[in-house]
């Protein structure tokens, strides 16, 4: 309960200081320095906990521990940097060839990345007990813990994804203006991406400690992400730019789930509750297109 507590409310924390800043201030270099003081912050409240519940006692570190905790670490940190580097270089050509659209994309991206925090945060407030049932042996539990998890994520996100499918002309044109509705198929590829997001796999992976497999995922589909995006980018317009960003999504998280179920020794189909993701998915569809349907009748006799 303590680190959920911590968790959510540090994000909330930072969220909050790092907007207020900018909005008073609206420059870079007091943002920064607020990020420092955050930074500060958390590592008190770190040593304070060890402090209460553990003791600050020598000895203060153990090599050997220290050195196993970087070889364990460092594949994950890697791992990151080849992830941002498979947008950063995709996203270069994208400024070339749309370079009237690129904002949309930036954004749609970043309102992405905001979904795809959604699991971690909530698999963060399930970690201790993960882990307690990782270090008991207990690997069915653990994942069965993580699948429950993702069913409670979804219910919240599949909802707002049908939403910005089907509305995504009308996004784009109350943030963007009427010029750039053309950039509305790429909202909705990105949309078929970030369904995939609700299966979250990393803290399972860290548990797993597969830092060495995900890395080496991450790098294997890097020239693969850059080269389904120029191809689909040269055959189908600006959608399928992002087409690469997407397929690659679904590579990770179907190798991902297939290497979890060899090291755990449970099958591929009960790694996740499969049929309550796929009812909520549904659910959410019908939805969006009921939605859609009344807006479009509703516009009609309003227009007339």
């Amino acid at each position: 309960m303590w680190q959920a507590k911590a968790t959510v409310g540090l994000a909330a924390l930072r969220a909050g200081t790092l907007s207020l800043t900018a909005v008073l201030t609206g420059e870079l270099e007091p943002v920064l320095l607020a990020l420092l003081v955050f930074v500060a912050f958390k590592l008190a409240l770190l040593l304070g906990y060890i402090a209460i519940h553990h003791g600050l006692r020598r000895p203060i570190v153990r090599w050997g521990a220290f050195v196993d905790q970087v070889k364990y670490a460092a594949p994950f940190g890697a791992s990151g940097a080849l992830y941002e580097l498979r947008w950063q270089r995709t996203n270069g050509w994208r400024r070339r060839s749309f370079p009237g659209q690129i904002r949309v994309v930036l954004d749609c991206r970043d309102t992405g990345t905001a979904a795809e925090l959604v699991p971690p945060v909530g698999q963060q407030c399930l970690s201790a007990s993960m882990s307690r049932l990782q270090a008991e042996g207990d690997l069915p539990g653990m994942i069965e813990l993580n699948s429950r998890a993702n069913v409670m994520v979804g219910t919240f996100i599949y909802p707002l994804l049908a939403f910005a499918f089907v509305f995504a002309e009308d996004i784009v044109t109350v943030v963007y203006t009427a010029a750039y509705v053309d950039a509305a198929p790429v909202m909705r590829v990105y949309t078929i991406g970030f369904l995939a997001s609700v299966v979250e796999l990393s803290t399972i992976m860290l548990l797993l400690r597969q830092g060495g497999f995900v890395m080496r995922l991450n790098l294997l589909v890097l020239p693969v992400s850059i080269a389904l995006s120029w191809y689909a980018a040269n055959r189908f317009g600006f959608a399928g730019a992002s087409a690469g960003s997407v397929t690659v999504i679904y590579i990770d998280r179907i190798a991902t789930l297939r290497r979890i179920a060899l090291c755990s020794g449970v099958a591929f189909r009960q790694l996740q509750n499969w049929p309550s993701l796929g009812r909520l998915m549904l659910s959410a569809t019908i939805a969006a297109i009921l939605a859609w349907c009344l807006v479009a009748l509703y516009c009609r006799r309003a227009h007339r």
